[in-house]
């Protein structure tokens, strides 16, 4: 029994490496996925959870960010099953190995989640492989991982709670009903909407096993016992503070990423969603990469032949198609679209399914994802196909046409090339306060990229949800403290007047270590720029210590700390970094979330 599981690990996880190929040959230099703003989120809240677990009776609050009123940042994480697993790597390991390692574990488990599945349905290990691979390089999973989105990637739960539900009806075990329960409260607990996916899309096979099996009934009620026992508390926290979860009001909804004149008979409210919209024609395109649930041509093959010739109950099949339509009909969104565009008759609009679950609730309005839905077509059609002849060749296929066709497969990856210089800052006696301190817009949340290198709590503001605003103690803190309004004046373009070495006491008194410049070639500041920090800057505070991407002023210096690079020699370390980047430039990728490189298109974020 463990020698094919052991197997199966190393085959998944050999799969997960040629995924992030060539992230494996740079596992502390470089992420997965492409640079965007929720990337950046994504990293930033990891290093803020490990604050907040590490003082859980400040909860929900943490000074990692705004120091040292602080924020509370757990409400910006309403899913936490994604920070709970990443933070024993992030607390043991240097960033970004800690990420990387998580990554892979993340993709691995995919595999044999969907492994485990096809072993149930199909009867042996060879099996498990066709549905395996199927899920690990399934669209909706890889353009998840692509976009970062930790919560959405972790796609373990949906296959096990498939094959505990087909136990159940088969059966008709109690101990069944425990397990399907404790999967689907794992999969809503990683990311609420996964458990209504799961719900909804697998009500059909749910109707077919308590029709034809009656002693399924108690195992099901079971199931849905345990579900809420499992869920409930987890949720708990959130659910009672949902009036102060800025991604949970429905009053502020995104912004559309390209408003346009087809866009204008949408309801406001909905242009966003419609944007992340599939038309029919998606579900066989690869592109844009952040939308896409591309169909495997040959995992589609192996579903329908496995709805004609397969095994398995007529009504457990029809079941597993209408999961899979399920998906490709919401993930379409509220109005019918063909190419970019809503299709009207008239002056009407053609609404879809999503449009009456989105008016069934606030909390379903907030659904404003709905290609995520997109997860329920390679479960229905990969659970149809585990009974495919030739398994193992069928598996192999299947994972060859991924990789020439998806967008998505391998993944891209992140250069962080050079930020490691920004670990001169780990043994800072207190929090880091980063420049330009002006760093609105999708600027903001580099600064919590930083923080993962130099693990210390930062003054900065971090990019907010819509609607939100910083805290007034800290906007009042920004104004009045001597020493931050000369940064502002001077950032504004002005050279005011020496704040003196009592500005310098307060900032240290409030317990500020740092002043950090960030002088990454390819950011916000050119080195002209950065000369006039150390010279407008440096004639009042000293000059700074150059370590090449980032100059850093101490308020409290530490016991022992880096040796700098020099002024001459941060300059040639910047010089060769702008050249590698000018030698190394960014790839032209079709999405609608555009990437985060600069204007130059040579340095990611």
């Amino acid at each position: 029994m463990r020698a094919p599981w052991a197997l199966a690990s190393v085959v998944y996880l050999l799969l997960a490496l040629a995924l992030t190929w060539p992230l494996a040959l740079s596992l502390g230099s470089a992420l997965p996925g492409y640079p965007n703003v929720d990337a950046l989120d994504t990293v930033g809240l990891r290093g803020l959870f490990l604050r907040l677990i590490a003082d859980p009776a400040a909860l929900p609050m943490t000074d990692g960010v705004y120091f040292p009123v602080g924020y509370p940042a757990l409400w910006l994480m309403p899913n936490v099953v994604d920070h709970l697993l990443g933070a024993p790597f992030a607390a043991l390991l240097p960033f970004p190995l800690s990420d990387n390692l998580f990554w892979l574990v993340v993709l691995t488990g995919n595999g044999l989640a969907g492994h485990r599945l096809g072993q149930q349905l199909g009867g042996d290990h060879r099996a498990g492989f066709v549905v395996g691979v199927a899920w690990a390089v399934a669209e909706p999973t890889l353009r998840e991982v692509n976009l970062h989105h930790a919560p959405q990637s972790i796609a373990w739960f949906a296959p096990l709670y498939l094959g505990a539900m087909w136990r159940v009806f088969t059966a008709g075990r109690l101990q069944d009903g425990a397990w399907a329960g404790l999967w689907i409260a794992l999969a809503g607990l990683t990311y609420w909407y996964n458990a209504i996916f799961l719900a909804i899309g697998t009500a059909a096979f749910a109707a077919w096993g308590l029709s034809t099996n009656p002693a399924a009934r108690r195992p099901f009620l079971f199931a849905v016992l345990v579900a809420c026992l499992v869920a409930l508390p987890g949720m708990a926290p959130w659910l009672t503070h949902l009036d102060a979860l800025p991604l949970a009001d429905p009053s502020v909804s995104p912004a559309p990423l390209n408003m346009r004149e087809a866009l204008e008979p949408v309801p406001e409210a909905l242009r966003f969603v419609v944007e992340h919209s599939g038309d029919p024609a998606d579900l066989l395109r690869a592109a844009p990469l952040d939308r896409s649930n591309r169909i495997s041509w040959p995992l589609l093959a192996l579903a329908l032949w496995g709805l004609w010739r397969g095994e398995t109950p007529r009504g457990a099949r029809l079941g597993l198609l209408l999961c899979a339509l399920t998906g490709a009909v919401m993930s379409l969104g509220p109005y019918l679209k063909w190419g970019e565009d809503p299709v009207a008759l008239g002056d009407t609009l053609i609404a879809l399914p999503f449009r009456a679950f989105g008016q069934a609730h606030p909390f379903f309005a907030r659904l404003t994802w709905p290609e995520r839905w997109g997860l329920l077509i390679p479960l229905g059609l990969a659970a149809l196909a585990a009974r495919s002849p030739r398994p193992l060749i069928c598996a192999a296929v299947i994972a060859a046409e991924a990789f020439l066709l998806s967008g998505n497969a391998p993944l891209q990856t992140i250069s962080l090339r050079g930020l490691e210089q920004w670990r001169a800052l780990e043994d800072a006696p207190g929090a880091v306060l980063e420049l330009p301190l002006a760093r609105g817009g999708l600027q903001a949340p580099l600064v919590g990229l930083h923080a993962r290198y130099h693990r210390q709590a930062i003054v900065n503001p971090t990019l907010l949800p819509p609607g939100t605003q910083a805290p007034a103690e800290w906007k009042r803190m920004i104004d009045e403290e001597p020493l931050l309004a000369y940064l502002r004046e001077f950032e504004d373009g002005a050279y005011p007047a020496d704040p003196g070495p009592e500005a310098v006491r307060r900032l240290r008194s409030l317990g500020v270590a740092a002043i950090a410049v960030d002088a990454m070639p390819g950011s916000m500041l050119t080195e002209g720029r950065l000369n006039r920090y150390m010279m407008g800057v440096g004639k009042h505070l000293g000059m700074p210590e150059d370590h090449g991407a980032v100059l850093i002023w101490w308020i409290s210096p530490p016991e022992a700390r880096p040796e700098p690079l020099g002024l001459e020699a941060g300059r040639r370390w910047r010089a060769e970094q702008a050249r590698w980047q000018t030698d190394h430039p960014a790839p032209e990728l079709d999405t609608l979330i555009e990437p985060t490189w600069d204007a130059r298109r040579h340095q990611p974020f």
